[in-house]
């Protein structure tokens, strides 16, 4: 992911966290693999092959998709709300 993307994701993650949109809980699994090409939840930019994608399930059977720099962002945001 580019250096403009996460700056911009950083900011929409911090919104959908606090709106209710993703979630505060911790997540149940986190599984790692290539990327599949599928919208990451936070930045709504597809994870192209070359790149880490993180598939997240939560404990309320939803399942969310990261890129590694939006998973991190998202745990520190929702850590932080937690606080």
């Amino acid at each position: 992911m580019m250096q403009q993307q996460c700056g911009d994701a950083s900011d929409i993650i911090r919104h959908e966290v606090a709106a209710g949109i993703l979630p505060t809980d911790a997540p149940v699994k986190v599984w790692a693999g290539y990327g599949t090409r599928k919208m990451c939840d936070a930045c709504e930019l597809s994870t192209p092959a070359k790149d880490i994608e993180y598939e997240v399930d939560m404990l309320d059977g939803r399942i969310l998709r990261f890129h590694q720099q939006c998973l991190t962002l998202w745990h520190h945001e929702r850590v932080y709300l937690q606080s």
